[in-house]
Order: structure tokens, then C-alpha cells, then sequence
């Protein structure tokens, strides 16, 4: 009888599993609101980058702290730093680094496809 040897047995065995749910895991790591949000490095920093009225459409963060990433076609979506990074959207963002900096009106074009001859 040929068989393997236990380490060998369990090593094949998560290399099963991992190749079964290897595909997912990357997607769901991309996803996980806990990992990756940038930490300021001062109280100082913290202080000149705090979104106070604006909240992540991505993972729900509030405020946003650090750069802000706002939709220039949605009314109102806006994705902190690491959603930005990790999350797709439909449409170009504007990046914000002071809240002050933040624009009282967007005009944007849209070309509608269907009309177009």
C-alpha cells in the first residue's frame, strides 16, 4: 500500500482546498473595510486632512481623514483613500487633499451613445 506521508497527506490537502477557494479570497481581501485605511502620521496631519461632512460610499467611513475621492458625475459619492485603491467605480473622481480644496459645483458632459449616429 502507497501511501503518503502524513505531512505530505495534509499538505496536499490545503493545497486542495487553497486552489478551491483561491480565486474568491483575493476579492474579499480587496473588500475588507478593516485592512489598509491610511493612519496619519501626526495629530497635526490628522488635523489639516479630516473630511468632517463627508462620508466613504465605499466602506462607510466618517469622516474621511486623508485624501478624499469625489465622483465627478454622482451627486454626492464620495470613497476614502483606500476604496479609491481598491473598489471599481463608473466614473472619474477628483481627487480632494484639504477639505478646503473641495469644489462647490461639478459640471460634467455626458455623451449619451444612443443618439450618436
Amino acid at each position: 500500500m502507497n501511501s503518503l506521508p502524513p505531512r505530505k497527506a495534509l499538505k496536499g490537502l490545503i493545497c486542495k482546498e487553497l486552489d478551491k477557494i483561491g480565486p474568491c479570497l483575493f476579492e474579499e481581501l480587496m473588500k475588507c473595510k478593516e485592512i489598509g485605511h491610511p493612519v496619519p502620521k501626526c495629530q497635526a496631519e490628522a488635523n489639516m486632512n479630516i473630511h468632517t461632512t463627508v462620508a466613504c460610499d465605499g466602506c462607510g467611513a466618517h469622516p474621511i481623514i486623508g485624501v478624499r475621492y469625489k465622483c465627478c458625475v454622482c451627486k454626492n459619492f464620495d470613497y476614502c483613500e483606500t476604496c479609491e485603491e481598491r473598489l471599481g467605480h463608473e466614473h472619474s473622481f477628483i481627487k480632494i487633499v484639504r477639505p478646503e480644496d473641495a469644489p462647490t459645483a461639478i459640471l460634467t458632459g455626458v455623451i449619451d451613445n444612443e443618439q450618436m449616429p
